[in-house]
């Protein structure tokens, strides 16, 4: 019984909403047609500043002390968050520290290098001139010494051979004159017996002359000759070997100056970073604005991403779509009427900045397109829904039917049409329109009657 009752409840609610429905005619007839497209969609930021908490050297982490709140207005200047020095503060002193270490070591090693430059310099002078002494030696043993040598030996045998032949003459000379004398005999014999022994001398000095000069042509000359030249050659060799061995150490200390230099640029580079990040532990607010994004609890800040946003405020945009039949009207330019619903009173306007080119979505794409708002008013807010209306051209003679009557479903919109005492359902292909009429490009013609229902 209880079940009867239910049902009997539930037909004559149903036969009530019949009730309530209104049947409503149209027959098709050329007009003019104002155009427009619509869309809504939230207000948004037309342009925000971000705060990223990127250090270059700190590696500390950082800890806020202080939080504020999103929705939060704020001033430029005005400090927003403050985040724990203590460890940051050791950092720079560790830092400080290591910076100065450096300075003192490309100093000292500078002090080192002017040094060694100064060895090396009397290193390469000692170096060339016995190089110097010995390839003049050579150069005077060629051209005189080593004949004057050989010459010297010839002569000394010759100046004996000489007095000996001297001697020997002499000698005649005494025994002929003798001959002739009236001189004791005794005193004839002391004369002639000490020239006899000079000769005797003189004979024998000879012949160790001989063997001199052949010892000397046969040993000393080429032990002498080979002694000078060796002597240049190794002197020339050390020398080349002295240069190249000073440039290898010119190098290496000019590498070792440049390696010292460039840890003292990066001690210095990462001590002024580290300073630098010192700015990051008080964040202060760059600009006027409302907060959409802060840090709303105390503790480690995460970095190298955005941890407060700043809107700009009463400068407002909206991202919205267009369906394929309106997408002919949004252009970059076009201008459009910007209704808020919760601000009824505010009267906007606005204009198309970006238009997409291509759709998205596989039944009915919609093309994405951008809206600046110009000016603002003190009832609106960021985030509150609002309706734009693109305006176009007037259709003229077109033919038209209300939006109401039109259903659309997978792409394909069809309306119902009176045919006699019934009623046929026709596809027709939809052209360009407004919020409550649209132009009918096919499937109807003037005279149609296009009928709907309407609560």
């Amino acid at each position: 019984m209880k079940r009867a009752i239910a049902l009997l409840v539930l037909a004559s609610f149903v036969v009530a909403a019949d009730d309530e429905k209104t049947k409503k005619t149209h027959t098709v007839a050329p007009g003019t047609i104002p155009v427009s497209a619509e869309a809504t969609g939230p207000l948004a930021a037309a342009q925000k500043t971000e705060i990223r908490l990127e250090p270059e050297q700190y590696e500390g982490g950082l800890i806020a002390l202080d939080v504020i709140s999103s929705g939060t207005r704020v001033k430029k200047g005005e400090i927003l968050v403050r985040c724990d020095r203590k460890k940051y503060d050791e950092a720079v002193k560790d830092a400080k520290e290591s910076l100065d270490d450096a300075e003192k070591d490309f100093a000292f090693t500078k002090i080192e290098a002017e040094l060694a430059e100064k060895r090396e310099a009397l290193a390469y002078e000692s170096a060339q001139i016995g190089n110097d002494e010995s390839q003049h030696d050579l150069e005077a043993w060629l051209k005189h010494r080593a004949h004057a040598m050989l010459r010297g030996e010839e002569l000394s045998t010759l100046r004996t051979q000489y007095g000996l032949d001297d001697e020997g003459q002499e000698l005649g000379q005494l025994e002929d004159m003798y001959k002739k004398s009236e001189l004791a005999t005794e005193t004839k014999e002391i004369v002639l017996d000490r020239a006899r022994r000079n000769i005797k001398i003189t004979q024998e000095y000879l012949e160790m002359q001989k063997k001199e000069e052949e010892l000397v042509k046969a040993y000393d000359f080429p032990d002498r000759d080979r002694r000078v030249k060796l002597d240049a050659q190794h002197r020339a060799k050390e020398f080349e070997m002295e240069k190249v061995s000073l440039a290898e150490e010119a190098e290496k200390r000019r590498h070792g100056m440049e390696k010292s230099e460039r840890g003292l640029k990066k001690q210095r580079k990462e001590y002024d970073e580290l300073v630098k990040d010192g700015a990051l532990l008080e964040i202060v607010a760059p600009c006027d604005g409302i907060l959409s994004h802060a840090i709303e609890k105390k503790g480690s800040v995460e970095t190298n991403k955005v941890v407060i946003e700043i809107l700009t405020p009463d400068k407002y945009e909206l991202e919205l779509e267009a369906a394929e039949a309106d997408v002919v009207l949004v252009s970059v330019g076009a201008r459009a009427d910007v209704f808020v619903a919760s601000a009824p009173m505010a009267q906007l306007k606005g204009m198309v900045t970006e238009a997409s080119l291509l759709g998205k979505g596989d039944s009915g794409a919609k093309y994405p397109f951008k809206v600046a708002v110009d000016g603002a008013a003190p009832e609106v807010r960021f985030g509150m829904q609002a309706k734009v209306t693109i305006w176009g051209p007037e259709q003229k003679d077109a033919l038209w039917v209300p939006r109401a009557a039109v259903t659309t479903k997978d792409g394909k919109s069809t309306v119902k049409v009176k045919v006699g005492e019934t009623e046929e359902n026709k596809t027709i292909v939809l052209g360009p329109g407004n919020a409550d009429q649209v132009v009918v490009l096919k499937g109807l013609a003037k005279g149609d009657v296009v009928l709907w229902e309407e609560e």
